[in-house]
């Protein structure tokens, strides 16, 4: 006999009973909740468990049962582990949104229409009674209903043949599920608003921000909107919903934090867009030596929400170890906030502070050699930085003893050095180890496209841009790689994805040049618009005081367009004003123009100037 889930409003606990005492007499094994406890602790991992183990999942419709918190969560857990899902309409009711989505496709079993009841039911062959007479009814709310209900309940003697109607079902929202699982995993973790009068603990809130983005990104199939997107929306008078769409996101966490001297007061919410619902709105309160807690504790709430859709759950440890003590975390936050604004020396300050109050903590190590690592990228001669990265990595190896971002630095330190295959071999096994996070597909993708193997660094970026489908660097790169790798179909392809992103990306940023003046350019041509491209750059090229390098990128834009004579007029402009010196003749976007005698001789010229430079 089937194991049977009752799921129903604590408004129709009566019904629900008469039911679930009918069922067990019938020889069904039935769960259903029928505690007191509130609404938090009654969705727990008891009630997942049960349903996970269920093969037919009874609802009971009616109107307080959806709007009930608890039975939209069930249903929806239900849906998502493909179970039998029975409803069974004891009143008339509107559906929500979100029960109309996971229940589309299914019969309603309405309990006041005796020959529905027994149509729905013979079509897979459940037929008459069996349910024993002596267990004791309770007096439904309505007389009719009652009498409905019996009569529901043998047409379920047999409710274990429902078995056969199930694989049906499971094809069908399989389909379903698919054609929206980008939508449903996806959530944001807007920054914090700093409630504090301190202004300087600015830092604080986005610190909190980062560590729940972080926090999260471990949850399986989930995706969480990368820090650097997210932080864009800081101080943004935006609608949740609206920035919701521009991210493809379904849900969206946000919150404020209050600090006074080491007390911390955070309230945080998590809605989901979609329904309008706010899944939970809570407050927290503790001490600057909690706040690891805290965070913790914010973290798993929200993760208690998703795993209705999920059915898993994750505990934190942070990259590189936990601080020995809450000063040094308080640190890293600060060192975390003065990179994100381009100080890389108070950073580095501060991660160094952070390690001689932890010792033992590997992370600020690691992150101040990633900072010299980045300082010496930006100064190749500062071979002095290249020596510090290379000390102070050694030191976080070592401490790092789970061996996780240690790899991820390690590939970013042998790429600094242009050691690409330990760079390769460092952010596989960093992606062995932590395969939900973006930034190691892209180290891959990065090292394999400096090794000229553009048809992997392709496939990294791809995996890379599915858990963060809004990193405009990451999609740039993308691009370049399918142009180098000749691959005209998946360039475009993925330039036609890119599109939308970028003029996404110029609706928050409008002052990105680049972006409006080369990577959207060079997508239109590649997706197969090339005139729209041309016109773009041709009136960029009326405005006053036009940047040199944009002339050129015009002449590039017409070059693989096809207008060669204009590519040409253009290129014999900016070499009149400019020079040979100034042009960048390798650049593959000019392949186009190698035919032409002129075009040669300019290249001739440039090579013979660079010899004699050197």
């Amino acid at each position: 006999m089937s194991d049977i889930f009752i799921s129903y409003s604590r408004h129709d606990s009566e019904q629900a009973k008469v039911l679930a005492g009918r069922l067990r007499a019938a020889g069904a094994n039935v769960w259903m909740d029928s505690t007191t406890l509130t609404a938090a602790e009654t969705w727990s991992a008891e009630i997942v468990g049960a349903i996970n183990r269920c093969d037919v999942f009874l609802l009971l419709l009616s109107p307080t049962a959806v709007v009930s918190h608890n039975v939209n969560k069930e249903v929806s857990l239900a849906s998502e582990k493909r179970k039998m899902i029975v409803p069974i309409m004891l009143e008339r009711c509107e559906l929500s949104e979100a029960m109309e989505y996971a229940l589309a496709g299914l019969q309603h079993v309405k309990i006041w229409d005796e020959e529905g009841l027994e149509r729905a039911f013979a079509k897979i062959g459940i037929t008459g009674s069996g349910f024993s007479q002596n267990v004791p009814e309770t007096k439904p709310r309505e007389p009719v209903r009652a009498k409905k209900t019996r009569l529901l309940l043998r047409a379920l003697t047999a409710v274990g043949v429902l078995a056969i109607a199930f694989a049906v079902y499971t094809l069908f929202f399989s389909k379903l599920r698919q054609s929206s699982a980008s939508e449903i995993r996806a959530v944001v973790v807007l920054p914090f608003e700093n409630l504090s009068t301190d202004k300087e603990n600015e830092y604080f809130a986005d610190g909190m921000t980062s560590t729940l983005i972080d926090m999260l990104v471990p949850v399986t199939d989930l995706r969480v909107v990368d820090r650097s997107t997210s932080m864009e929306f800081k101080s943004s008078k935006q609608d949740i919903k609206h920035i919701a769409s521009l991210l493809d996101c379904r849900y969206v966490v946000n919150g404020t934090i209050q600090r006074q001297a080491d007390r911390v007061m955070i309230n945080a919410q998590m809605t989901d867009v979609r329904t309008g619902s706010v899944l939970f709105s809570k407050s927290f309160f503790g001490t600057t030596r909690d706040l690891m807690q805290l965070q913790q504790q914010i973290a798993q709430n929200i993760v208690v929400e998703l795993q209705l859709a999920f059915g898993v759950d994750t505990s934190y440890v942070p990259l590189g170890g936990k601080p020995a003590s809450p000063e040094a975390w308080d640190l890293c936050m600060q060192a975390d906030y003065q990179e994100m604004h381009r100080k890389l020396d108070s950073s580095i300050a501060l991660y160094i502070l952070a390690a001689r109050l932890s010792p033992d903590y590997a992370y600020p190590y690691l992150e101040v050699a990633r900072e010299y690592g980045n300082k010496y990228m930006l100064d190749t001669n500062g071979v002095r930085n290249l020596a510090l990265a290379d000390s102070f990595f050694a030191i976080g190896k070592r401490l790092d003893t789970a061996q996780q971002y240690s790899h991820y630095i390690a590939s970013w330190i042998a790429s600094v050095h242009h050691n690409y295959d330990q760079a390769i071999a460092e952010a596989s096994t960093y992606l062995k180890k932590q395969p939900t996070r973006p930034g190691g597909y892209y180290l891959l993708g990065l090292a394999y496209e400096l090794t000229d193997q553009h048809g992997m660094a392709a496939d990294n970026l791809i995996e890379d841009l599915k858990r963060d489908p809004t990193a405009i660097d990451d999609r740039i790169l993308l691009l370049r790689c399918l142009w180098n790798a000749r691959d005209t179909m998946r360039l475009r392809q993925q330039s036609s994805e890119a599109l939308p992103i970028f003029d996404a990306w110029l609706k928050r940023h409008p002052d990105d040049k680049d972006v409006r003046n080369n990577s959207i350019p060079l997508a239109l041509v590649w997706s197969g618009r090339g005139d729209e491209a041309c016109k773009r750059m041709e009136d960029l090229l009326r405005t006053p005081n036009v940047d040199s390098q944009y002339v050129l990128n015009t002449a590039a834009i017409n070059a693989l367009s096809g207008k060669l004579d204009r590519a040409m007029e253009i290129m014999r402009k900016k070499i009149s004003t400019s020079g040979v010196q100034s042009v960048d003749f390798e650049r593959t976007f000019f392949d186009n123009l190698r035919s032409f005698p002129e075009f040669q001789a300019w290249v001739k010229q440039k090579k013979a100037l660079t010899k004699k430079n050197v």
